[in-house]
C-alpha cells in the first residue's frame, strides 16, 4: 500500500521512493539518479536543477492525479516540459517496444490466427502513440516556452490542445481485453507477465494524461489570460 500523504521539501528523497516504488520512474525522467543518502528532497532538487515545488506538485499527481490535488503554485515550466519530453522518450522509446518484444515472445508459443491481429494491432497503436507525443513536442512544448519568453503568437491556445487531447491509454487496455477474452488457449507465465506490463504502463499512460490535463494546461491558461 503507497503512502498517500503529502510531502514537503524537508522530508527525505529515500523515504518518498521506499514508501511509493512509482517515483523510481519519475525521477528517471527528471533525470535525477539513485543513491540519495539522507538528502533531503530540496536537496536533492537542487542538485539536479529541478524545480522543487514543481517536483512535488508532479509527486502529488502522480500518487493520487486528482484535479483537487492540484494547488495553486507557480510551475518551473523548464521542469515541467523536460520531465514531459523526458516520459515520452520512456514511453516511446523503452516501455511500448519492450512490451512488443515480450508479447512476440509470448505468442510465439502458441501460433494461432488472432496472433497477427494482435500485433498489427499493437503497431498501430505505437504509431498513434508516437503521434501524439509528436503534436506535443513539435507544437505544444514549443508554445509554452515562447509564452513564458512573451514572443508567442496569438495564432495558437492551449485550449485547442485541450479540445483534442485524447487518452492514448485507452487503446492499450483494449489490447489486454482482447486477449483475456478472445485468447483462447493455455495462459503461459511469459503472456501473463506481459499483461501485467500492459495494465502497469496503461495506468502510467493514464497519470501521465492527467497530468498534462489538471497541471498544465490550466496553469498555461491561466497565463494566457493574465497576458491578454
Amino acid at each position: 500500500m503507497y503512502k498517500t500523504t503529502k510531502y514537503f521539501p524537508q522530508d527525505l528523497m529515500s523515504d518518498l521512493i521506499i514508501e511509493n516504488p512509482l517515483m523510481l520512474n519519475l525521477l528517471s525522467r527528471f533525470a535525477m539518479p539513485l543513491g540519495v543518502g539522507q538528502k533531503t528532497i530540496r536537496q536533492c532538487c537542487e542538485e539536479n536543477n529541478v524545480d522543487t515545488d514543481t517536483f512535488l506538485q508532479i509527486v502529488t499527481l502522480t500518487i493520487d492525479p486528482s484535479e483537487e490535488n492540484v494547488v495553486n503554485t507557480a510551475l518551473h515550466f523548464p521542469s515541467v516540459l523536460r520531465f514531459l519530453e523526458n516520459s515520452h522518450k520512456y514511453f516511446a522509446e523503452f516501455r511500448l517496444p519492450f512490451i512488443k518484444a515480450n508479447l512476440e515472445k509470448a505468442l510465439k508459443e502458441q501460433p494461432l490466427d488472432i496472433n497477427k491481429f494482435i500485433l498489427a494491432y499493437f503497431d498501430e497503436y505505437l504509431v498513434e502513440v508516437k503521434k501524439h507525443f509528436d503534436y506535443e513536442e513539435r507544437k505544444v512544448f514549443p508554445y509554452i516556452t515562447a509564452l513564458i519568453n512573451n514572443t508567442a503568437t496569438d495564432k495558437y491556445k492551449i485550449s485547442t490542445f485541450s479540445r483534442h487531447h485524447d487518452h492514448i491509454e485507452i487503446k492499450l487496455m483494449e489490447l489486454k481485453n482482447i486477449i483475456i477474452k478472445y485468447y483462447n488457449l493455455k495462459t503461459s507465465y511469459e503472456l501473463s507477465d506481459v499483461l501485467g506490463s500492459i495494465f502497469i504502463t496503461a495506468n502510467d499512460l493514464q497519470r501521465h494524461n492527467e497530468l498534462e490535463n489538471h497541471l498544465l494546461v490550466p496553469t498555461v491558461s491561466e497565463i494566457e489570460h493574465k497576458k491578454r
